[in-house]
């Protein structure tokens, strides 16, 4: 297992998901990884960094009908990969 605060890319680890910053699209939910460095691993697998995308996945919520797949906009502010 990765050490805390590190995600890795191809849904090999969980991500929260900003779904509910709308008014009706639900509460914040948990989604999986995509994107990530295809040269810097964690246990072999690429690492996620600055604006990697989450795996497609619907909204949550009633009024939210269509999919998307939103960037990685939490990091750290001290440790960067390939500069971001």
């Amino acid at each position: 297992m990765p050490p805390v605060g590190v995600a890795r890319k191809d849904e090999k680890d969980p991500t929260a998901s900003p779904d509910g910053g709308a008014p009706c699209c639900g509460g914040p939910a948990i989604h999986a990884t995509d994107e990530g460095s295809d040269t810097v691993f964690v246990e072999t697998i690429g690492v996620v960094r600055e604006g990697d995308k989450m795996k497609k996945h619907p909204y949550n919520g009633a009024c939210c009908s269509q999919e998307h797949a939103p960037a990685l906009s939490t990091f750290s502010s001290t440790v960067f990969v390939e500069g971001k």
